[in-house]
């Protein structure tokens, strides 16, 4: 049942993603700060091992997306990959840090 539960999660955060993809460079920016801020808030909530898997792996792990960050951060003038990347690591590790203050 728990395998299902991730594959459930994991089409709706796949889905969330797809839809946001026409916003390009915002749209990976967006998926991956609130996918970040779910996270802390269930690290700091402290759910059972199964709700961790199915929200966290399943959800956030699909809504996510490195591979796609890593791609966009290689293109375009170097200026604005690097703003890119550090808006992209601040924003993440402050929504994750909000997320688990706030659990």
């Amino acid at each position: 049942m728990t395998a299902l539960a991730v594959a459930i999660a994991a089409a709706v955060g796949g889905v969330v993603r797809f839809g946001l993809a026409p916003l390009g460079r915002w749209g990976t920016l967006i998926v991956n700060v609130v996918g970040s801020f779910v996270l802390g808030v269930l690290l700091g909530w402290g759910p059972r091992e199964e709700v961790l898997l199915v929200l966290g792996a399943g959800l956030c792990g699909s809504l996510t997306t490195f591979s796609t960050f890593a791609l966009e951060a290689s293109d375009g003038p170097w200026r604005q990959r690097v703003v890119g990347v550090a808006v992209t690591m601040v924003a993440c590790l402050a929504a994750a840090t909000i997320g688990y203050a706030i659990a």
